[in-house]
């Protein structure tokens, strides 16, 4: 039985309802009250007030069943404590209940609005993340960015939980997260929630049912300054020590170490070996530091902790044969570096024949190792900046997407990905870090790709490039030499 009563709310809130004969008559009445749907239920000499809609997916739970004191829906089987709205079902939500005063005859309800609804979706939040369930995170990201919520306090939800629930560290979740906070400045408000629900699902299923990860205390009292740091950071990298690394990590942040000390230290690490797991771990390192732009240096100890177990234990392609054979490239690169010195200052460069931005792609989407580290060479020598010559090889990576014909292989498109996002993580430690960093941090992965490139593209390629500069990623001419 339903009833509507237009009255004006009383003191204190309350709203007269129904008639506590027609209540008790009923078992169950529905009432609408100042824009409520509220179901009441006579329990002996009580009557208890709920919202109608259950909080799981808007079932009436009008229609459900009470033992116990057990309110359960008759839909999804949702449980309820009747006198609090507490759920059984973590994946359904506290149902809202409303204080009652028997007055006589007439039931009143208190509408209102208790408890702080900002808080507790981010409790939700918490929740969805706690135990993978996306439905809760994605309507709790709906209402709270409905409600105009800071877009960085979801960032740094997802921050802390998969920096902390995970036991390897930053992993795919955290840098899906990461790239959907980098997309909300070009998404129309409406598409904004869907992007940060999937950047907190992919946190909550690469974390679930995974052993947690405790993080270390810095050195106490320590005399080491951040140079010392870094030296000994790289060292335990160097011998596979996650733990060492990790310590020499927040001890720096304790210490003080800033946004860009904190990135030379890290960035030179991930490049003392070659493409290290095929370029993940630089591309996470770049990564946390995007997130940390967003969500705030607060968040450092956390999210660069995380780091260390990648970095100690990736793969170095000196260790794979793809590197090796058919052609040797870490022969190659050594031989690069060799040569390539400390150049730091484009006004200390030997002069000669200076590459222009055409000519360093044409030779980069070509299939000849040893060209292209010469031209990379030669770019140097003739005054290129570090910054800048990372950027042409970022750029050169993503046009490759670009022109990528469809008919590719997936594993080849991974192979195209990961030489993009690592050229790209390399740019942006390059402009990050220190000045002075040691251009060999230029390192470009160039994974063996069967076929040269103008083999490997068509009609789709040339969309492809259209696609890339109309969303800005490039302009229509590669970045000028500084």
């Amino acid at each position: 039985m339903t009833g509507r009563l237009q009255t004006r709310p009383a003191a204190r809130g309350y709203v007269k309802a129904a008639s506590l004969a027609d209540v008790r008559a009923a078992g169950c009445k529905v009432v609408h009250v100042d824009g409520h749907t509220i179901a009441l239920f006579a329990r002996g000499e009580k009557v208890h007030a709920v919202d109608n809609r259950c909080p799981h997916m808007g079932f009436p739970l009008s229609k459900g069943t009470i033992s116990d004191c057990i309110l359960t829906c008759h839909w999804h089987h949702a449980r309820f404590d009747l006198s609090s709205g507490g759920t059984f079902d973590p994946w359904a939500d506290d149902v809202r209940v409303f204080r009652v005063d028997l007055r006589g005859d007439e039931v009143w309800v208190d509408v209102t609005l208790a408890g702080d609804s900002t808080t507790h979706q981010h409790d939700r939040v918490r929740d969805g993340l706690q135990r993978n369930i996306p439905l809760v995170l994605a309507k709790a990201v709906i209402k709270l960015t409905d409600d105009s919520d800071d877009p960085a306090a979801l960032l740094r939800a997802g921050l802390d939980f998969g920096s902390r629930y995970r036991w390897e560290g930053w992993g795919q979740g955290l840098t899906i997260l990461t790239c959907m906070s980098n997309l909300l400045g070009y998404l129309a408000v409406e598409d904004r929630p869907r992007a940060l629900y999937q950047g907190l699902a992919a946190v909550a299923m690469e974390c679930h049912g995974q052993p947690p990860r405790f993080e270390l205390r810095p050195l106490p009292e320590t005399t080491a300054d951040a140079a010392t740091l870094k030296v000994w950071f790289r060292q335990f990298v160097e011998v596979r020590d996650a733990d060492g690394a990790e310590r020499c990590i927040i001890t720096a942040l304790r210490l003080g170490a800033d946004s860009a000390q904190m990135a030379d230290m890290i960035f030179a690490a991930a490049t003392d070996h070659r493409y290290i797991q095929t370029g993940h771990v630089l591309d996470f390192a770049n990564k946390a530091f995007e997130a940390l732009d967003a969500a705030g240096w607060e968040c450092a100890a956390g999210a660069l902790g995380s780091l260390a177990h990648g970095l100690a234990t990736a793969q170095r392609m000196e260790e794979s044969n793809t590197w090796r054979h058919p052609v040797d490239l870490v022969s190659i690169l050594n031989s690069a570096f060799q040569r390539l010195g400390p150049i730091t200052d484009p006004a200390s460069a030997a002069g000669g024949p200076r590459p222009s931005p055409e000519e360093l792609l044409i030779v980069l989407h070509g299939d000849d190792p040893e060209a292209i580290a010469e031209t990379l060479l030669e770019a140097f020598g003739a005054g290129w900046t570090p910054q800048a010559l990372a950027g042409t090889v970022a750029y050169a990576a993503a046009l490759r997407i670009a022109r990528f014909h469809t008919s590719n292989e997936f594993a080849d498109w991974d192979t195209a990905l990961h030489t993009f996002s690592f050229a790209n993580a390399v740019h942006q430690g390059m402009q990050r870090s220190l000045p002075g960093a040691s251009p060999r941090r230029l390192r470009c992965g160039d994974e063996r790709v069967p076929g040269p490139l103008s083999q490997r593209t068509g009609r789709a390629g040339a969309s492809g490039e259209r696609t890339l500069r109309r969303a800005g990623a490039a302009s229509d001419q590669p970045p000028a030499p500084a």
